[in-house]
């Protein structure tokens, strides 16, 4: 006869689904881009002194110009510089007015252009009035650099909160992610998210910052010099001996055309929602264009007689041993912008 049983506790393991391997998802790619670029007292050092602006996109009329840190320039200079660029388009704005345009043209809606440099994080801190160190909720710390400020009653310069400021983090090589912070009161348009059409509480525009420098390396392999840059992408390029303000009008151009070349160069690859410019951080994140074939600016030879877009419009080289993933798209490497710091204002 058996014995009375014995009860049994049974310990049951459960694991979870895993999460799909797929890419993050991302908005296109925004239509207009403020390009910018700057320089300082002194090479690689010191403040602003002068700087270009160029809004790329489908607009017809002509948003360019030139602007200036008036603590840094006499009123001499700055009326040379206005005589100079009298009747040709170009606008000169001091450091206040150029700001109010990149509030107005990056930030609201419903423009959202993207802000283009060829390095961020030099003409992020360029711009700036001050930084200072965030300690992120993982322990990371970030820089959070303020570009609008405002002069209190006793004269003195102080953040203004109703306005944004620049978190930058710094990634691998030197590269750098940034994105905007919240600011105070926001319109109800500004709490709209991209691809939305309605506010969603709690929102914060992060921004669409491209470092070209960044998309270079990512799309060639290498990281290259701007005069280098432009010629891997056939861009025409004038040699600098120093970034002074008399270079800024070729280097301007140059700049506008790495842009271009560097857009038609991704729009060969999936887009959106999988990859776009500003998420593509190294050659990982572009593992085939739309064929399914790898490429490179250096792997497309000499453009034809009289093509301007330096043969990007032939069909990317095929590199033996590496095969397009079965997934839509590739998987970026980071979400591409800064993560958001909880912020004081």
């Amino acid at each position: 006869m058996w014995a009375e049983p014995l009860p049994v506790d049974i310990l049951v393991r459960g694991f979870p689904d895993l999460p799909p391997d797929r890419p993050a998802m991302c908005h296109p790619w925004p239509e207009r881009a403020l390009l910018v670029d700057v320089c300082s007292e002194r090479p690689r050092g010191g403040g602003l002194t002068w700087g270009a602006y160029l809004l790329d996109g489908p607009d017809p009329e002509q948003v360019a110009g030139r602007f200036f840190d008036p603590r840094r320039l006499g009123g001499n200079e700055v009326a040379a510089a206005r005589q100079l660029h009298a009747g040709s388009g170009l606008g000169v704005l001091d450091r206040g007015e150029f700001l109010d345009l990149v509030f107005r043209s990056v930030y609201k809606l419903p423009m959202r252009a993207a802000f283009v440099c060829w390095d961020l994080g030099w003409v992020i801190s360029r711009l700036a009035r001050s930084v200072r160190i965030v300690r992120r909720g993982d322990g990371s710390e970030v820089l959070r650099f303020v570009w609008w400020t405002y002069l209190d009653g006793d004269g003195r310069e102080r953040t203004d909160f109703y306005r944004p400021r620049i978190d930058v983090a710094t990634a691998e090589a030197g590269r750098v992610l940034a994105r905007l912070t919240r600011r105070k009161k926001p319109d109800p348009q500004d709490l709209i998210p991209e691809g939305r059409t309605h506010p969603k509480l709690g929102y914060v525009y992060p921004g669409r910052f491209l470092a070209l420098s960044t998309a270079v390396y990512a799309l060639s392999g290498a990281e290259l010099s701007f005069p280098d840059a432009c010629r891997a992408f056939d861009v025409p390029c004038p040699t600098f001996h120093r970034l002074a303000p008399d270079a800024l009008s070729a280097r301007m151009e140059a700049l506008a055309g790495l842009y271009r070349a560097v857009m038609a160069e991704f729009a060969l690859h999936p887009g959106a929602p999988y990859l776009t410019p500003d998420h593509a951080l190294s050659p990982s994140s572009i593992p085939c264009s739309r064929d399914g074939s790898v490429r490179g600016p250096s792997e497309r030879g000499p453009a034809p007689k009289g093509d301007t877009t330096g043969g990007l419009h032939r069909r990317p080289l095929h590199v033996p041993g590496r095969r397009c993933p079965d997934a839509p798209g590739p998987a970026a490497d980071t979400s591409g912008s800064c993560p958001p710091v909880q912020d004081e204002a």
